[in-house]
């Protein structure tokens, strides 16, 4: 006579980054949590070095000045590690909200993050014009700011189809 025993389930997998366990509400069988974060730092740093670039640009090739609001409401110059810093924290930001996105489980995530990260570039993109600087400075700021903002639309989105299957 022969006794069959019955199938030991293996314990729930964890995340690389310590997602929740596979096969709950919210489980992480079909994200890859380690591969987005890293996406995400990749596109971060991809967002930073979109304003040198185009600082380059505006000041070595069409000689204009691109001028930030300080918190004064004075006008200043932009330095090169200001607007990558500056770039590089909206790429964190962008990468936070997609991934609370996913975490929620929010229908059409890729979708709602496009129509934020649009609506936050075209507010980046008009508000020089509102700043009083002549016409140049203003096109340069955003034109640099549309940059950043589309660096982080598609490659986050790219990342996030990679990643993410449902």
């Amino acid at each position: 006579m022969t006794y069959e025993y019955p199938p030991v389930s293996p314990p729930p997998r964890r995340s690389p980054v310590g997602g929740p366990p596979a096969g709950r509400p919210g489980g992480s069988d079909d994200i890859e949590w380690g591969r987005l974060a890293g996406g995400g730092i990749a596109a971060s740093i991809v967002a930073a070095l979109v304003p040198v670039v185009g600082l380059l640009i505006a000041r070595g090739v069409f000689s204009v000045e691109v001028f930030v609001r300080h918190h004064d409401g004075s006008l200043v110059t932009v330095t090169s590690g200001t607007y990558a810093l500056a770039g590089f924290v909206a790429g964190l930001l962008a990468a936070a909200l997609m991934i609370l996105l996913v975490i929620l489980r929010v229908p059409a995530a890729k979708l709602f993050f496009g129509a934020i990260v649009i609506l936050v570039t075209v507010i980046a993109v008009v508000s020089p014009f509102s700043t009083g600087v002549g016409t140049d400075s203003a096109v340069a700021t955003a034109s640099i700011n549309a940059a950043i903002g589309a660096a982080i639309l598609i490659l986050m989105s790219s990342v996030t189809g990679e990643v993410v299957r449902r």
